[in-house]
């Protein structure tokens, strides 16, 4: 009964296939456009500004969590200075160690980066 029903109805059928396939490929458009997005979101933006992939060379920790003893921050304040020469190092044992990584232009480009955590 169906497929009589296809047979005689054909105009009625051809459009009701149109309208799910267009929906169908909306469906995965949408969808890949907002993966799309939120790649470039990712790789653009958030590795730029939060630094993903990247990490902090201290002389103290950024962030404090927990109960820290005085004897500890003590400890940390009396750690030398991290110096130019230091960064250079560091740099130099990251790209012997993870040569597919990218270079650390920040650093590179503009040194100003590196600043005195006592200033």
């Amino acid at each position: 009964m169906a497929l009589r029903t296809i047979r005689t109805q054909k105009l009625k059928s051809f459009f009701s296939l149109v309208g799910v396939l267009i929906g169908v490929m909306f469906l995965i458009a949408v969808v890949s456009i907002v993966q799309g997005m939120n790649r470039y979101m990712v790789d653009r933006f958030a590795n730029t500004l939060v630094g993903a992939n990247t990490f902090e060379l201290r002389q103290r920790p950024n962030i404090m969590t927990g109960n820290v003893s005085e004897a500890v921050q003590l400890e940390w304040r009396r750690r030398p200075r991290i110096s130019y020469a230091d960064a250079d190092e560091v740099i130099a044992e990251v790209d012997r160690r993870f040569p597919q990584s990218r270079p650390l232009d920040l650093y590179r480009q503009r040194r100003p980066l590196i600043r005195n955590p006592r200033e």
